[in-house]
């Protein structure tokens, strides 16, 4: 009798889930020693960044389903869903360096992201300079919704090198980490 494959790939769900908390957890690790923030608001922030760029990354798979080649989505499909590397040579073509490429650039790509996210959700979450001073005459500071527009906006343009090389280096180490669990993962 064939096997019957499911239609909720319920295996995929729950490794994505172990990935996801060991990559909060180490990249956490990292942002909290490196930007000298504390445990909460470093588990905050790397909960944001991880999730954003999860969400981001399923919406880059399901988008290139539709763009690709029959041949690669159904080696992607069985890759990604059901964890089944295509073990026929001739099937699979370019299919290794076409994943080695995408993996490369989906980690540039995470990174820019996840950089991205940590930068606009500091200037939205500190609080305006002079803001806890009594000293300050109220009605010579814009709306605070007025600040918050400026320092968004400030943070999409300026590049902190500290915090850009903090977040390369969570990645890189919490992607290591990652590819060698789902290398055992793939053992058994």
């Amino acid at each position: 009798m064939p096997s019957i494959t499911p239609v909720i790939p319920i295996p995929t769900i729950l490794l994505q889930s172990l990935l996801l908390m060991c990559a909060i957890a180490l990249e956490a690790t990292v942002l909290r020693n490196q930007l000298l923030m504390s445990k909460k608001t470093s588990i905050e922030y790397s909960i944001a960044m991880n999730l954003f760029s999860a969400a981001f990354g399923w919406m880059a798979f399901l988008y290139l389903q539709g763009v690709m080649p029959e041949k690669f989505q159904l080696q992607l499909i069985d890759l990604v869903l059901f964890g089944q590397f295509p073990i026929n040579a001739y099937q699979q073509g370019n299919f290794e360096q076409l994943l080695i490429f995408a993996g490369i650039i989906s980690f540039f790509v995470v990174c820019a992201i996840e950089y991205k996210v940590i930068d606009l959700l500091q200037a939205m979450l500190e609080p305006p300079l002079g803001s806890g001073s009594d000293l300050v005459d109220k009605s010579d500071q814009p709306p605070p919704a007025l600040v918050k527009a400026n320092k968004t906006k400030m943070a999409s343009k300026r590049i902190d090198t500290r915090k850009l090389t903090t977040v390369f280096w969570a990645n890189l180490f919490s992607t290591t980490v990652l590819i060698t669990i789902m290398m055992f993962s793939s053992l058994y």
